[in-house]
């Protein structure tokens, strides 16, 4: 779409638009979408409510695939039985089995198709110690991935209007999908009439009262970024007649309020050491943040939803010297000396993030807790890494290292919302299905917005499976339009 035409139809000049699919969202599912659609001879609109594509995509490391022809280089052998097996008794059957299932066996080939159409990979990775090798890490990450599938995408011919946010869905008097009504950049609205209407408008992260209300959020809770997550396009499926599902599964996160991705505070912050809540206790065996949504459901149930990673001048020194355990993504990788630390537990102690003590004692007063109870807390703690076996909530050995040189340090560290992760319901074929059971002809939703692959959170049995499930659901939505216009 030339520049001329983006101004005329932002300025309402043009307000209607026909098109053969239109596509809403231009994340990772939404260019996927787009880019099969257009190749497979139709005419494409993707409308974006963002300045350029890719949001939340961009800051995807990699996505699930298994049985693909990386795994197979590299000898790894889950199969896509294994794999749908582990998703379902992970979600305890709560998930859509015949979504899980069309998603997870054309997985592995899908990988294949993006290196096509130029996406890289590294390779295909484990997110923790001994995890499953699913998470294919994408060269250039997210970005990467979102530059090759917007320059695919309109080199087959698709248009891509941004700064255009979906209002509203089109139906016939039939009750079959028929287009959408868009807002542009100046408020102004344009009619987008269509054969096949793709929602790939991503979660409500961004949106405080709906993650309060649809998620149960403490009020307050920050989102990891807001991308205007506001979950228009869900509200608007909805409108349309269709179904729930899924609408309170949220990924979260455990962060420090403020820090990059890199910040080697909040790299301190998730390492498997002490943790403690505002009472100054224990809640849960700490090295559970390596499957980082499990470590956000057990903050969750503490008071603010917030605690406080405690280490000591030894810790601090091994962080430094040999490096962090626990890995943020391709941020901050397993192994990775915390240089910085220094300088970040200075700037952190400024902002209020970060605190110091001589004793725990010293420490528990910066903190506005109990000292009795937070040295009591420490005692138990050194206790049992003496005995080498951790009675409260049995954490690996290897993790067990006592506090006992001051200063000792604490950061207080949050949960933070990455996205939500459900809201419409769909079948195994990415239809939209209605409240009466029967699928909403001509609508499809993708990626995050959809609902069906997980039980009450984002499922981390499978490294990867959010930018997976987009893409993957992208091009099957497209593949049922193009059989659609076509009748």
């Amino acid at each position: 779409m030339t520049e001329s035409s983006q101004e005329k139809i932002a300025s309402g000049e043009i307000d209607l638009i026909e098109t053969d699919i239109v596509v809403v969202g231009a994340g990772g599912g939404g260019l996927a979408a787009g880019l099969v659609a257009a190749q497979g001879g139709a005419d494409v609109i993707i409308v974006e409510q963002l300045a350029a594509p890719g949001g939340l995509s961009l800051f995807a490391e990699g996505m699930f695939a298994v049985e693909s022809s990386l795994q197979r280089k590299a000898y790894v052998g889950l199969t896509r039985d294994q794999a749908f097996r582990h998703h379902m008794e992970a979600t305890q059957w709560v998930a859509d089995p015949r979504l899980v299932r069309a998603f997870f066996d054309r997985s592995g080939e899908t990988i294949e198709w993006l290196q096509r159409q130029g996406v890289e990979y590294d390779e295909a990775a484990a997110m923790w110690p001994d995890g499953p090798r699913t998470w294919h890490l994408i060269k250039g990450g997210g970005r990467g991935l979102v530059k090759a599938l917007a320059k695919q995408a309109q080199k087959a011919g698709a248009r891509i209007l941004l700064k255009t946010a979906m209002q509203e869905i089109l139906r016939t008097s039939g009750g079959r999908a028929a287009g959408i009504i868009a807002r542009t950049r100046t408020g102004k609205d344009v009619e987008i009439r269509a054969k096949a209407v793709i929602i790939a408008g991503g979660g409500y992260g961004s949106n405080a009262a709906a993650l309060e209300q649809h998620a149960g959020v403490i009020p307050g809770t920050p989102p990891l970024v807001d991308m205007g997550q506001t979950g228009q396009p869900i509200w608007a499926a909805w409108a349309a007649g269709a179904a729930e599902a899924g609408t309170g599964a949220l990924m979260c996160l455990l962060s420090v309020v403020g820090e990059k991705p890199d910040s080697h505070l909040n790299a301190a912050a998730v390492q498997p050491g002490l943790w403690v809540n505002r009472d100054g206790e224990r809640f849960c065996d700490e090295a559970v943040y390596f499957e980082f949504t499990l470590a956000a459901n057990a903050l969750n149930r503490q008071p603010g939803a917030m605690m406080y990673s405690l280490f000591d001048e030894a810790g601090k020194e091994r962080l430094i010297a040999g490096g962090v355990e626990a890995p943020l993504g391709i941020y901050v990788p397993a192994a990775t000396k915390l240089e910085r630390l220094e300088a970040d537990l200075k700037r952190g102690i400024e902002r209020g993030l970060a605190f110091s003590g001589d004793t725990p004692e010293a420490l528990a007063d910066a903190l506005h807790i109990d000292p009795v109870a937070l040295a009591k807390t420490v005692d138990d703690y050194n206790a049992n890494c003496d005995r080498n076996r951790d009675g409260a909530f049995a954490k690996d050995q290897s993790y067990l290292r006592p506090l006992r040189r001051g200063p000792f340090y604490a950061i207080e560290t949050r949960v933070h919302v990455f996205t939500s992760v459900g809201g419409i319901k769909i079948n195994h074929r990415t239809e939209v299905v209605g409240a009466e059971g029967r699928v909403i002809p001509g609508l499809y939703a993708v990626g995050n917005c959809a609902g069906g692959l997980y039980a009450g959170n984002y499922e981390l049995t499978h490294p990867g499976v959010a930018l997976a499930f987009a893409v993957n659901s992208g091009r099957m939505a497209a593949e049922g339009a193009l059989g659609l216009i076509e009748e």
